[in-house]
């Protein structure tokens, strides 16, 4: 997912996590639901699920420490 403001643009990547609660799915569901016998990733479909998060607006509150940024 790619998180920015009028700043900045991270990308930041949260399975069995804020995805799972936004999506009701784990991170081990979306890889069966990626077409498990094609080997070749650009032939790998992006499961229902995640396709609904693309193009919305999140609000995230993230509580970070010193430990953070060392």
């Amino acid at each position: 997912m790619s998180i920015s403001d009028v700043s900045e643009c991270v990308v930041y990547v949260d399975f069995n996590g804020f995805v799972t609660k936004m999506t009701n799915v784990t991170a081990a569901e979306v890889a069966q639901l990626m077409n498990p016998g094609v080997k070749d990733s650009d032939e790998k479909s992006l499961p229902e699920c995640l396709k609904d998060l693309v193009g919305r607006t999140y609000t995230f509150q993230l509580k970070l420490s010193a430990f953070n940024f060392t």
